[in-house]
C-alpha cells in the first residue's frame, strides 16, 4: 500500500513534467527565433548588395548605350559629309 507521501509524489510528477516541457518547448522556440533572425539578417545583406550589382549593372548598360548612340550618330554624319 502506499503513503500519503508516495501518493502525493505521484499526483506531482504530471505536474512537474509539464512544467519542465514548457522550459524546455520556450528554450526551443527561443533558439529557432535566434536561428531565423540570423538568416534573415544573412538574406537581408545578400539581397542589398544584389540590388546594389544591378543598380552598377544598370548604370553601365546606359552608358553602353549612350556611347553607342554617339557611335551611330557619328557613324552617320561621317556617310552623309561623304
Amino acid at each position: 500500500m502506499l503513503t500519503d507521501a508516495e501518493k502525493e509524489w505521484i499526483l506531482e510528477q504530471p505536474e512537474r513534467v509539464e512544467s519542465r516541457l514548457i522550459e524546455q518547448m520556450r528554450d526551443m522556440q527561443t533558439e529557432v527565433l535566434k536561428a531565423y533572425s540570423t538568416a534573415q539578417d544573412q538574406a537581408r545583406d545578400r539581397t542589398s548588395a544584389l540590388e546594389a550589382r544591378m543598380a552598377g549593372l544598370e548604370s553601365r548598360g546606359a552608358t553602353v548605350s549612350n556611347r553607342l548612340a554617339e557611335i551611330e550618330k557619328k557613324l552617320l554624319q561621317n556617310r552623309l559629309a561623304s
